[in-house]
C-alpha cells in the first residue's frame, strides 16, 4: 500500500476545509498527487482496458495508437450548464470515479460527497483502481484492482474504512454492479482468460456462475427487481463481433436484445432504475467512434446516434456509458477525446467523467448536467443518492360514507435529503378485497409530484367499504413501505341517496330516539335526535317505503316515496285511539259529509300518507297563470333584469332609456311613480334580498353604488360600495347577491390581470356590510378560465360558487371557518352523441343544492332532463333522469320561500312546461302556451308564482296568476265523540295549500260545532305551502259530542286556491318531555332519598324506569303536569343512571343524559 493513516488524517482536514464549487475545473491535487497534466504530459490509458473488445479492435487496425503524446493541445472544454439543467444535482447525491494519477502513474478512485463538492481521493494503492460503482444508499462502494497482482473486487464503506476483498480468487474480477437493493453483485470472472458472468451476495457469499459463453461475456448490468440481467455476448473470435443479451438472473432464457446492421461492437448496457430503458453505447459506422442509444427491455423503442456536447474541430470522441443517476432522469457517461497525429492515427489526449440527462433524440446532443471531473484521464463516474430515509405520506381522512367522486387530499414529506417526487395510490373494496393502483389522470397531471394536494376519484360500488392507501417515493428513487394497517389507510362507506326528515306528534312536537322504517335496509338506520331528526342512508333504490311505528301512538298507513333525488319527509304520528272514522281517507269518504258550491273529492294525485287525501276547492292548472298576460313596455334596449319579485308580492321594473328608472307594484295593483337612478348606461343590477329588501347597484367611473328599498318604505341612498373587479370593464364582476343580513355578495375573475405563464385569471371574492359601510375582498386560490361564477348562498354562512354550467359542473365552496376549497361534481354525458347544457337550482326544502341539465341525443333524438342534487357535505347524488320530452330548459330554477322548487322547460309540442318539486319528493307538472321563448320565474312569500316571458331582445310579457275565482265553499265534515277522560284532546292534520295570498280573503278554516249548533272557529289558515302539520286543542270540548269541519271559503276575484288534507285524527296527546331531575347528587340517607323530575305532560297512571329496572307505582308522586317525584328504590346505587318516563297509553320519553347520584367525598392528604 502506498497509502497509510497519515493519508486519512490529511484528507479528513482536506475535506473540512473544501470550499464549494461545483463546476470545478480541474481534479483537486491530494497529498502531493495530481490528477491532471500541468506540461502538456498526456495520461496514459489503464492497461486492463487496452485489452476489452471494444478498444483492442481498433488497435489492432492500427486507428487508435496507445503511444502517448507529450505535447497535446487542450481538450475542448464544457461550458457551465445552467440552473434548468442540474435538476438531478443534489446535496443528497454523491459520485465515484476513477482518474489517472500523473504523480503515480496509475488510477485512483476518487469521491465527490455531495457530488457539488470537490473530489477526495479514497482509494489508492500500487496498481489501477477501476469499475468503481457504489451502493444505491452510497454507504459502500465496489471497485477492481490489481494490487495484488490480477485484478480482484473490493468492497469499501464510502470514508475508506472497512475494506474487503471480496473475490479473492484466480483471474481477473471485474465490472461489478449491485443490485438495486443492495443484496446482490454481479461481475465478470475470467476463467482460462476467458470472461464469464458471476453472481455473489454483497458480502460476497453464495458465489455462482450464471453464463457459460463460448467466446466470453462482460459488461453485466441488473434489471430494478434484480430478476434479469442484461450483458454483452462476444460471438466469435473476432473482436468486434459482438451482441447484448438479456436473460433470468441464473442465465436461463436468455434472447438478443436488439439486431440494427447500423450497430457496430455494442458495449456497456445500463438498466433504468424503472426498468423501462436499457443504455447503451456502440461504433457507428463507418467512423469507429462510439455514440449512445436506449432501447426498451423487449427490444422496442430503439435509438440511436446520441450524443453529448461539446464537440471540436480536428478530435474525435468516445461516450461510454457506465450507468444511470439515482432515478431514470440521468446518466453517466466517460468522454474519450482522440486527437490524430501525423500518421493518421488518433491518440488518445484525455477522458472526463460527465452526468448528463437520461433523454434526447438524435437531433441534438445530449443536455449535460455536471462534469464530474476534466482535463485528465477519468473513466468509470457513477452518480447515487446519498438520503438512506424513505419519505412520508399521508391520507387524510374521508367521511365516513361517500358519493360522487371523492377528493383524497394528502400530504408528504421527508426527513433525508431528497424530496419527494411520486406518490403512489392505491383501492380495495372491503378488507379483503384486492389493491388496484389509481391511475394518473392524465400524463400531464403535476400534482402527482407535489408535496400536498388533492384528486378526485371515482368512489365505488354503492353499499361498499372502500379503503385507500398511499405511499411516497423520493428523488433518491427511495419508496416507502405500504401501510398494512387498516388504521394506516382511509376508509369510506358507499351510499348513494340520503332520506331525512322529522318525527312530531300530533302537536307538532318532536319525537326523539325513533326509527324511521324502511322497506329497504339502510347503510345506517334513521334514528331521531332530540329535535325529532333521522337521516337514513341507501346503497341502491328507486322506490322507498317508509312507515312509523311506536309504542303509544297509533298505526301510520305506509308512505311510498318514488326517490328522484335526495329525499326529505316529515311524518306526524297519529294518537293511539283516533276518535275520528278513515281520518287517512284510504277508503275513500267513508264517514265524512261533504257539501257547497266547490268541488270536494278524495283524491290520489297528492298524499301525505298511504295514496289518498281530501281536496277541497276548484284549484286550477298550476301554475294557473293567465293566458294573455300583461305586456311590459319595451324602450328598444336591453332588458336582462327587468323585473324581479321581492317576495313579499312586489314586482319591481328596471328600465334603461335616456335615464334610467325603477317602477314597482303590488300583485295585480298600478305601477308606482318612477324612482330615477343617478345613471344613464346600463350597467345597472338587481337583487332583492331574504328579508324583502330589493338593491339597484349600478356602475360610475370611481366605483359601484346602490340604492335600496324596504317593503313599504321609501328610497334610500346612493350609497358608494367601492371598486369590485376590473373598474374599468363593463361587467366588473361574474354574479351579485345578497344574504339574510343585507351583506352584498360580488364574485370577479380578473380578466386583465397578467399571471404569467400559468393559465387562467385570479378569482375574487367581495362583501360589502352596509352597516359597517366596509368592502372586504378575498383572493381565492384558483386560476378561473374563460367562464363566469354565479354566487349561491347556502346555511350558515357557506357560499358555493359555481362556474357556466355546459357539459359538466364544478364550484367552489367556503365552509362557515371562511376556507375555500374545491367542490367537485361528476361531468354530464361527454359523449359526441349528446349536447346539453345545465342549471344550478339552488337550495331545495332540505337545503340541498340541485343541478338540473337537459341533454339532447342526437343518434335516437332523444331529450333528457336529469337531476342530480349536493347535500351539506358537498358530496353529489346519482343523476337521476326525470323527463325525457324535454327540448330545453326555458328558466332558471326558483326556490320559494316553504322549499318548493319551479323551473320551466320549453317542447316544441306543448310549449313551456311548469315542473314542480315539493319536500315530499313528488313532481308535478303543467303546461301553458305563450310566445315567450324562455321563461324567468318569481316566487312571493306566499309561494305564488309569476314569470317574465322573454319573447324577444327587447320584448316582455308578465304572467301572473289568474284572479278569476267566483266566491263559494267547500266542505268536509265529520261527527265526533270526545271522551270526558281523553287527555289533551287534540285534532291534528296534515295541510298542503295552493293559492292562498296571506294578504287577501281565501282560507281555509277549521270549524267545531257543537250540539247547540255554535261554531267556533279553531283555526283560519292563509299560508300557502307543501304538507305540514296544523292542530288545535279540543279539551274544552271534552265529553261531548261534536262536528270536526274542514271548510274552504274561496273568495271572488283571487286566485283559485285549494286545499290537501290527510291524516286527521282526534286523541289523546300522550307525548312525555323530560327536562332535568333534581338533586344533580345526594346522599343516601333514610329520610331523604327522592328525586324530583321536571318535564311536561304527565299523566296519571305513568310508569319510571330507572337503568331500566320498574319503579314501584307506590313510589311514583305525579305533583302536576310538569313535575313529579320518585322515591328512591333499593336497587340505584351511585352512579350515572338513565331514567325513561311513559304515560299510561305507552307514549313514553327519556332523559337526554345520564343523571348522577351519590356523595363525593374529599379526603385530606396526609404526611408520615
Amino acid at each position: 500500500m502506498k497509502k497509510n493513516i497519515c493519508w486519512f488524517l490529511l484528507l479528513t482536514a482536506i475535506f473540512a476545509a473544501m470550499l464549494f464549487n461545483p463546476f470545478s475545473q480541474t481534479v483537486a491535487a491530494q497529498d502531493g498527487t495530481q490528477y491532471e497534466n500541468q506540461d502538456g504530459t498526456a495520461p496514459v490509458l489503464p492497461e486492463h482496458l487496452l485489452q476489452r473488445m471494444e478498444m483492442k479492435n481498433r488497435i489492432q487496425t492500427g486507428e487508435i495508437t496507445p503511444t502517448p503524446q507529450v505535447d497535446r493541445p487542450q481538450q475542448p472544454q464544457w461550458p457551465v450548464p445552467s440552473n434548468e439543467d442540474q435538476q438531478y444535482i443534489h446535496e443528497w447525491t454523491s459520485g465515484v470515479f476513477s482518474a489517472w494519477n500523473y504523480s503515480t502513474g496509475d488510477y485512483d478512485l476518487l469521491m465527490r460527497l455531495p457530488i457539488l463538492s470537490d473530489p477526495v481521493l479514497i482509494a489508492g494503492s500500487a496498481g489501477d483502481e477501476l469499475y468503481p460503482r457504489l451502493a444505491r444508499d452510497s454507504s459502500a462502494v465496489i471497485y477492481s484492482s490489481d494490487e495484488s497482482g490480477d485484478m480482484e473486487i473490493y468492497r469499501m464503506n464510502i470514508d475508506g474504512s472497512g475494506k474487503t476483498n471480496l473475490t479473492n480468487s484466480l483471474g481477473d474480477d471485474y465490472s461489478a454492479v449491485w443490485s438495486l437493493d443492495n443484496q446482490w453483485i454481479v461481475y465478470v470472472h475470467e476463467v482460462n482468460n476467458l470472461p464469464q458472468l458471476f453472481k455473489m451476495r454483497s458480502n460476497g457469499g453464495e458465489k455462482q456462475q450464471i453464463t457459460n459463453c463460448s467466446f466470453g461475456c462482460f459488461d453485466p448490468t441488473f434489471s430494478p427487481d434484480a430478476s434479469q440481467i442484461a450483458y454483452v455476448e462476444k460471438l466469435d473470435n473476432y473482436p468486434g463481433n459482438t451482441r447484448i443479451v438479456v436473460s433470468n438472473r441464473d442465465g436461463s432464457n436468455k434472447r438478443t436484445l436488439f439486431s440494427n446492421s447500423n450497430i457496430y461492437v455494442p458495449a456497456h448496457p445500463s438498466w433504468s432504475p424503472e426498468g423501462n430503458w436499457i443504455y447503451f453505447d456502440y461504433y457507428q459506422y463507418p467512423s469507429f467512434f462510439s455514440r449512445m442509444g436506449w432501447v426498451h427491455p423487449d427490444g422496442s423503442g430503439l435509438v440511436f446516434n446520441l450524443s453529448i456536447y461539446p464537440y471540436a474541430d480536428g478530435y474525435e470522441t468516445d461516450y461510454w456509458v457506465n450507468g444511470w443517476g439515482p432515478d431514470s432522469g440521468s446518466i453517466t457517461v466517460t468522454v474519450l477525446h482522440y486527437m490524430p497525429n501525423d500518421s493518421g492515427q488518433y491518440i488518445f489526449t484525455g477522458s472526463d467523467v460527465v452526468i448528463s440527462s437520461g433523454y434526447g433524440d438524435t437531433s441534438s446532443p445530449l443536455d449535460y448536467l455536471f462534469v464530474m471531473a476534466e482535463g485528465g484521464a477519468a473513466f468509470f463516474p457513477d452518480f447515487q443518492s446519498a438520503d438512506r430515509t424513505p419519505p412520508q405520506s399521508a391520507l387524510e381522512s374521508l367521511p365516513a360514507f361517500s358519493r360522487g367522486m371523492l377528493t383524497l387530499e394528502w400530504n408528504s414529506s421527508s426527513t433525508g435529503l431528497a424530496r419527494p417526487t411520486e406518490l403512489q395510490l392505491q383501492r380495495r373494496e372491503g378488507v379483503d378485497g384486492i389493491w388496484q393502483d389509481i391511475a394518473k389522470p392524465d400524463s400531464t397531471f403535476e400534482i402527482w409530484t407535489l408535496p400536498k394536494g388533492n384528486f378526485a376519484v371515482p368512489p365505488g360500488t354503492p353499499g361498499s367499504q372502500i379503503y385507500f392507501r398511499m405511499r411516497a417515493k423520493d428523488a433518491a428513487q427511495q419508496w416507502e413501505d405500504w401501510p398494512e394497517s387498516t388504521n394506516q389507510m382511509v376508509k369510506t362507506t358507499v351510499y348513494s341517496w340520503n332520506v331525512e326528515g322529522r318525527i312530531f306528534d300530533n302537536r307538532n312536537n318532536p319525537i326523539a330516539n325513533q326509527i324511521a322504517i324502511t322497506s329497504s335496509t339502510p347503510i345506517i338506520g334513521g334514528l331521531t335526535d332530540q329535535e325529532g331528526f333521522f337521516h337514513s342512508i341507501f346503497a341502491n333504490y328507486t322506490n322507498l317505503s317508509l312507515q312509523i311505528v311506536r309504542e303509544g301512538y297509533g298505526e301510520l298507513a305506509p308512505v311510498n316515496l318514488p326517490i328522484q333525488r335526495d329525499t326529505a319527509y316529515d311524518t306526524f304520528l297519529p294518537p293511539l285511539v283516533n276518535a275520528l272514522t278513515n281520518g287517512d281517507f284510504e277508503t275513500n269518504n267513508t264517514g265524512w259529509a261533504f257539501s257547497g258550491s266547490l268541488p270536494v273529492q278524495i283524491s290520489n294525485i297528492s298524499a301525505h300518507t298511504g295514496g289518498n287525501s281530501l281536496t277541497l276547492g276548484e284549484g286550477c292548472s298550476a301554475p294557473c297563470f293567465s293566458t294573455t298576460g300583461e305586456f311590459i313596455e319595451s324602450d328598444g334596449f336591453d332588458v336582462r333584469q327587468r323585473l324581479i319579485d321581492d317576495l313579499n308580492g312586489t314586482l319591481y321594473a328596471l328600465q334603461y332609456g335616456i335615464t334610467t328608472t325603477i317602477r314597482y307594484r303590488g300583485r295585480n295593483g298600478a305601477w308606482s311613480d318612477p324612482f330615477v337612478l343617478p345613471v344613464s348606461s346600463q350597467q345597472v343590477w338587481t337583487l332583492a334580498s331574504p328579508t324583502g329588501r330589493y338593491y339597484a347597484v349600478y356602475k360610475k367611473s370611481d366605483g359601484l353604488y346602490g340604492v335600496y328599498r324596504d317593503p313599504g318604505g321609501e328610497w334610500t341612498g346612493p350609497f358608494y360600495i367601492g371598486v369590485v373587479g376590473n373598474a374599468y370593464s363593463s361587467n366588473p364582476f361574474d354574479d351579485i347577491a345578497v344574504d339574510q343580513n343585507n351583506r352584498l355578495h360580488f364574485v370577479s375573475t380578473g380578466r386583465t390581470q397578467e399571471l404569467g405563464d400559468k393559465y387562467g385569471y385570479p378569482l375574487w371574492y367581495y362583501e360589502f356590510d352596509i352597516d359597517t359601510d366596509t368592502l372586504s375582498k378575498t383572493t381565492i386560490d384558483y386560476l378561473a378560465g374563460f367562464v363566469e361564477f354565479e354566487i349561491n348562498l347556502m346555511p350558515g354562512g357557506k357560499v358555493l360558487l359555481t362556474d357556466s354550467p355546459y357539459w359538466s359542473i364544478s364550484g367552489l365552496v367556503r365552509d362557515e371557518a371562511g376556507v375555500w376549497r374545491i367542490a367537485h361534481q361528476e361531468d354530464a354525458d361527454t359523449s359526441t352523441d349528446a349536447h346539453g347544457v345545465g342549471y344550478w337550482v339552488g337550495l331545495d326544502a332540505s337545503n340541498h343544492f340541485i343541478f338540473l341539465w337537459s341533454e339532447y341525443h342526437y343518434s335516437s333524438g332523444e331529450n333528457e332532463l336529469t337531476l342530480q342534487s349536493m347535500d351539506e357535505s358537498l358530496q353529489w347524488s346519482n343523476p337521476v333522469v326525470i323527463d325525457s320530452v324535454v327540448n330545453l330548459i326555458a328558466s332558471t330554477p326558483v326556490r320559494c320561500p316553504d322549499g318548493t322548487v319551479f323551473f320551466a322547460t320549453r317542447d316544441l309540442t306543448n310549449g313551456l312546461r311548469i315542473f314542480r318539486l315539493g319536500r315530499g319528493n313528488t313532481w308535478e307538472l303543467t303546461s301553458f302556451k305563450s310566445p315567450a321563448g324562455t321563461i324567468k320565474l318569481f316566487c312571493d312569500s306566499d309561494g305564488i308564482l309569476a314569470a317574465e316571458g322573454i319573447i324577444s331582445y327587447s320584448e316582455r310579457m308578465l304572467y301572473e296568476i289568474e284572479n278569476n275565482s267566483i266566491q263559494g265553499t267547500a266542505e268536509a265534515s265529520q261527527s265526533v265523540s270526545i271522551p270526558a277522560d281523553m287527555e289533551k284532546a287534540t285534532l291534528s292534520f296534515a295541510l298542503r295549500l295552493d293559492f292562498v295570498r296571506q294578504s287577501q280573503q281565501t282560507a281555509l278554516e277549521v270549524i267545531i260545532r257543537d250540539a247547540a249548533e255554535v261554531e267556533t272557529n279553531l283555526l283560519s289558515i292563509k299560508k300557502s305551502g307543501d304538507w305540514r302539520q296544523e292542530w288545535a286543542d279540543l279539551s274544552p270540548w271534552a265529553g261531548q259530542t261534536v262536528t270536526i269541519i274542514f271548510r274552504l271559503n274561496q273568495a271572488a276575484g283571487e286566485p283559485k286556491a285549494i286545499a290537501w288534507i290527510d291524516g286527521v285524527s282526534v286523541g289523546s296527546w300522550e307525548t312525555v318531555f323530560l327536562e332535568s331531575v333534581e338533586p344533580y347528587r345526594f346522599a343516601f340517607q333514610q329520610d331523604a332519598p327522592f328525586l324530583t323530575v321536571h318535564g311536561q305532560n304527565f299523566h296519571e297512571g305513568l310508569t319510571v324506569q330507572i337503568n331500566g329496572q320498574d319503579v314501584p307505582s307506590e313510589s311514583i308522586t305525579i305533583l302536576d303536569k310538569t313535575a313529579l317525584t320518585v322515591l328512591t328504590p333499593d336497587f340505584i346505587r351511585p352512579g350515572f343512571n338513565s331514567l325513561r318516563v311513559a304515560n299510561p297509553g305507552g307514549a313514553y320519553a327519556e332523559l337526554p343524559y345520564a343523571f348522577r347520584t351519590g356523595l363525593e367525598l374529599f379526603l385530606p392528604v396526609c404526611s408520615r
